[in-house]
């Protein structure tokens, strides 16, 4: 694929052909700290669940990745809300059923992406220690509950870690995958997503 063919197949979340995020869009996102999690220091998204952004996680998940560039991109609007300067990022695992289902892992390339354009690096320290039912249509007690000690480190990580997901919706998910994190030495966490529920 040549860069003209790499330029004219990504795609912005409006839909013109760009490699990242067109200006009229950036300048509609202003990210936002979002309601405190469990064992998080700080949480950061993009946007709230809807429109543009919402409809371009939702095709990447079906395998679309003409809008991959912009997402990763509006990651990195969101890092540069936080403030952070340096920190090691961490993506959440997808379940297996997930995985089996998508034929992918839908947070790893997105991260890996926001580490290429920020230069920082990327650690795997995290994995699902049992597997567990799928939280579409669960309570927030009940994916709590799913969730509990469902992560478990197998490496040691520490300073700031900046854990990455799509969407975060009770938040369930983020504070387990942290919970895990600080077991294995994180002494800051801030979690960022494109969009929170």
């Amino acid at each position: 694929m040549s860069l003209l063919d790499f330029i004219t197949y990504t795609k912005c979340f409006c839909g013109k052909p760009n490699p990242s995020i067109c200006a009229n869009c950036r300048s509609q996102f202003s990210p936002k700290l979002t309601n405190s999690l469990e064992q998080i220091d700080q949480c950061w998204a993009l946007t709230s669940y809807q429109g543009r952004v919402k409809s371009a996680v939702l095709a990447y998940k079906s395998g679309n990745r003409n809008q991959l560039p912009a997402l990763i991109a509006g990651l990195g609007l969101v890092v540069a809300a936080t403030g952070v300067t340096k920190a090691t990022l961490v993506a959440i695992p997808s379940t297996h059923t997930k995985f089996v289902e998508r034929g992918f892992e839908t947070i790893g390339p997105l991260t890996r992406g926001l580490a290429k354009l920020l230069g920082w690096p990327v650690e795997t320290p995290i994995r699902f220690a049992k597997s567990v039912s799928e939280q579409v249509g669960l309570s927030r007690t009940n994916r709590q509950q799913n969730l509990a000690q469902a992560f478990i480190a197998d490496r040691v990580i520490s300073g700031v870690v900046v854990l990455v997901d799509d969407i975060v919706t009770t938040g369930a998910t983020a504070s387990a995958a942290a919970s895990a994190l600080r077991i294995a030495g994180a002494q800051t966490i801030f979690q960022i997503c494109l969009c929170r529920v």
